[in-house]
């Protein structure tokens, strides 16, 4: 008669273990596979903002927008200003970045109505608006005098549109971001202290990188439309040289070889220093030093 032969536990065993080590071994590939399909798809939505903004540019003679509307009354900010020429909200959200949950200043009412006045602290039609993809404020001039804010900036001004950022990703609260508007911490939520119990409570770490948090590098949206995953090594380059090399006068941006060459900001060294003395704003100078000095030295 012949008997069925079941299975030992040591046989189930060894079973069980090879199933253990091959899901141990594919588990990460799979959740790699997965955040490098998301950040495709942050890279798309990307794009569509840059194509948005590129008609935004078109119609205002090549003007790019400020980081917020002139007109206080309206306390809007570049997003929702641009807002037309995107057919949806939902491209300004990027999934993989954990910041994308809670809205910006400009969309957030609690902080509007410390920022905004009285008369507008509601948004009185304007869309609301997630974190994670930010105005990169490019240095230069503004309407009506100052820097950083750029309102009225126009494009025929930069040298290289393809290499200085539009739109970058980010975690702060604002809607802005750049070399110099840094908190150089790593608490997203410090930055926003002066906002009392209207500042949001997040808990999010590392407001110095890019929305990943964790990668060499950032998708960015460029001044010619055209949107690439960029190193930081791209962005700080210009900054972050070998210490050896002598820093500029009056000290502060350090480590420039070439004080005239052009940057991610679209500024250079000189332009710095000159800026920061003529304003007597003495961290202009050491803005952008600490600014990539913040990222972690393996990121550079």
């Amino acid at each position: 008669m012949k008997r069925n032969r079941a299975f030992t536990l040591i046989e189930l065993l060894v079973v069980i273990a090879i199933i253990a080590i091959l899901a141990a071994i594919l588990f990460p590939v799979f959740a790699q596979a997965k955040l490098a399909a998301k950040t495709t798809a942050s890279l798309s939505n990307l794009k569509q903002v840059a194509t948005g903004n590129m008609m935004y540019y078109a119609d205002y003679d090549d003007n790019r927008m400020g980081r917020q509307s002139v007109d206080s009354s309206q306390c809007a900010s570049w997003k929702q200003i641009s807002d037309m020429y995107r057919k949806s909200t939902d491209i300004m959200t990027d999934s993989v970045n954990q910041a994308a949950k809670y809205y910006d200043g400009f969309s957030d009412l609690a902080v509007r109505s410390v920022i905004c006045p009285s008369t507008s602290s509601a948004l009185n039609g304007l869309k609301q608006f997630r974190r994670g993809y930010y105005w990169n404020n490019i240095f230069g001039p503004r309407s009506g005098g100052g820097y950083w804010d750029n309102g009225g900036f126009s494009l025929s001004s930069v040298d290289q549109v393809a290499t200085v950022g539009d739109v970058v990703e980010g975690r702060g609260a604002f809607t802005d971001t750049g070399a110099f508007a840094q908190g150089w911490d790593n608490d997203v939520d410090s930055d926003t202290s002066w906002l009392g119990s209207a500042a949001p409570v997040t808990g999010l770490k590392n407001s110095n990188l890019n929305g990943k948090y964790g990668d060499k590098a950032q998708n960015v949206a460029y001044l010619d439309g055209h949107a690439k995953r960029t190193g930081f090594s791209s962005i700080c380059g210009t900054w972050l040289k070998m210490p050896s090399t002598p820093t500029l006068s009056p000290g502060g941006i350090g480590d420039v070889t070439n004080p005239d060459y052009k940057t991610f900001w679209n500024f250079t060294a000189n332009e710095v220093v000159a800026a920061g003395n003529s304003t007597g704003w003495t961290s202009m100078i050491n803005a952008v030093e600490q600014y990539c000095e913040a990222m972690p030295v393996k990121y550079r």
